[in-house]
């Protein structure tokens, strides 16, 4: 089974892993030139680590990440905004919060898959060959006009699947309808949902 992954950020490489794991050819397309360097600490959850269990990469997290201290998030005017409270994390869910830099979970996932699964500075080939194309470069993304057109909802639409309707790169002749379905599944940016759905969804696939 290959798939292809449109995006190499937090969702693209987690997906990238689960599949990898359940023995899937994998090909990831990122336009950037190199694993982003910037970004903030991310509050990694317990369900995000147990996620990241099933990857085998948990320990390592937790390895590179610090636990979340406890504290309180004030306004400007000394107002409490919000408390952390790691003690009743810790006691609801087995573990606290570990807290990694985005680049360093980027790393990590990037670390996990073999050589060559990520194209760097390449857009996702219009010509839709593979057995589940799977979009993560942003919510809000649609698919270029050559790859919508590629790709047309069934009437099994609801559940994902969508049928190719030709070869826009080279023409639009022959329609591969008839012989090959895309499953397409919208990826949440939100961490601990991302890694929660590839270990427990995509992988089992």
């Amino acid at each position: 089974m290959e798939a292809r992954i449109v995006g190499g950020g937090i969702g693209g490489l987690a997906a990238a892993a689960g599949l990898t794991l359940a023995g899937w050819r994998v090909h990831v397309y990122e336009r950037a030139d190199a694993l982003a360097d910037d970004g903030a600490g991310l509050g990694m959850w317990p369900r995000a680590l147990r996620a990241l269990d099933a990857l085998g990469l948990g320990d390592e997290l937790r390895r590179r990440a610090a636990p979340q201290q406890p504290g309180v998030i004030r306004t400007l005017d000394g107002g409490t905004l919000a408390t952390i409270d790691t003690d009743r994390i810790r006691r609801r869910a087995g573990e606290t919060v570990h807290v990694v830099a985005r680049p360093d979970l980027l790393a990590l996932l990037f670390e996990s898959l073999p050589d060559g699964t990520v194209h760097f500075g390449e857009q996702a080939p219009y010509d839709v060959d593979a057995d589940v194309v799977i979009g993560a470069d942003g919510a809000q993304r649609r698919p270029p006009p050559p790859l919508r057109r590629a790709i047309r909802p069934s009437r099994h639409g609801a559940d994902g699947v969508a049928r190719c309707a030709g070869r826009p790169g080279r023409g639009g002749g022959g329609s591969l309808g008839a012989r090959r379905e895309v499953r397409l599944h919208a990826i949440d940016r939100r961490p601990h949902q991302l890694l929660r759905r590839t270990a427990g969804g995509l992988a089992s696939r």
